[in-house]
């Protein structure tokens, strides 16, 4: 898809009726926090579950498919400009960042809340018990897709349902979670599902202690983050007891490097983008690939990564 098929998309799009403010293209460095990606993508994004559905209806209309992207924190996009789908990016100023208090210690908070500043939210509200998770870059919405988690806890472990879109046709969904439909970042969130929020079971908290919790995880996790554009853990561990990090060490991939991105010397399992400069999706990939054989070599394991390839 060249930039003026992409521009001819653009002007498809607009005649759907969609709202013009809604409809853009972007580099794909610039969506992604490693800032990974030299080509462009068509991204719509809607600021409530009307405009979601719009925006949906439209794709379907143009026959084009649709994949959902985050906060970008662990994506890694594409060189091309031409993406296999258009782009859905729930606004993160309107009703998808929305908070609710529902009673009995449970509250709804739309998809597109940074985690983090959520968990803060919700503690001055009185509500918690998941400080540990505050430090983790990323949206609501991602930390449900793939069952964010550190020091022990788990996203999971707080949500008793996600609400969100169907994207096959449009419909409002409500799914209703259980604790043991949840694992190593495992979520029950099926494929077809678009979450716009989800649903938190918390404990009560002193809001001055849990405020306190959260800063205090904040500037741990600062502390141990490598320096430069990122995108968290690469790979997820093969057990509880066996760390990718470790392995990659032992491995002598440490400053291993490709284009713009980097094996961080400082935690073997993040891969780095020292420059913050945009970079070719492919030297990511080639980099990536040439830790696993490297690991599978040594180790005669194979890794398994956690980011979302576009």
């Amino acid at each position: 898809m060249t930039a003026a098929t992409q521009t001819a998309l653009l002007d498809s799009l607009a005649a759907t009726g969609l709202p013009v403010d809604t409809i853009a293209r972007r580099r794909w460095a610039d969506c992604c926090s490693l800032k990974a990606g030299l080509g462009h993508v068509v991204i719509l994004t809607p600021r409530n579950a009307t405009e979601l559905t719009q925006s949906l209806s439209a794709c379907r209309s143009i026959g084009v498919a649709t994949a959902i992207l985050g906060a970008g924190s662990n994506a890694v996009g594409s060189d091309d400009d031409d993406p296999a789908a258009i782009i859905i990016r729930l606004a993160k100023n309107g009703h998808f960042a929305d908070i609710a208090p529902l009673g009995d210690g449970r509250y709804r908070v739309g998809a597109a809340a940074l985690l983090g500043p959520a968990l803060a939210a919700l503690a001055r509200l009185g509500a918690g018990g998941f400080a540990g998770l505050s430090g983790i870059p990323g949206g609501i919405g991602g930390a449900a897709a793939m069952n964010a988690g550190a020091n022990g806890q788990d996203f999971g472990q707080a949500v008793v349902a996600m609400e969100g879109i169907d994207r096959r046709d449009g419909t409002p969904q409500v799914l209703p979670c259980r604790p043991d439909e949840w694992s190593y970042r495992h979520s029950p969130r099926p494929d077809w599902l678009i979450v716009t929020s989800v649903t938190l079971s918390l404990q009560p908290v002193n809001p001055a202690a849990e405020i306190a919790l959260i800063h205090a995880e904040r500037q741990r996790r600062q502390r141990v983050t490598p320096p430069g554009a990122s995108a968290g853990s690469v790979f997820l561990n093969p057990t509880p007891e066996l760390s990718a990090g470790k392995l990659i060490e032992s491995a002598g991939c440490k400053g291993w490097s490709r284009g713009a991105f980097a094996v961080s010397e400082q935690h073997a399992n993040w891969i780095v983008n020292a420059s913050r400069q945009p970079g070719s999706a492919q030297d990511c990939q080639t980099l990536i690939d040439a830790v696993k054989k490297k690991v599978q070599a040594v180790h005669d394991l194979d890794l398994h990564t956690e980011w979302r390839f576009f």
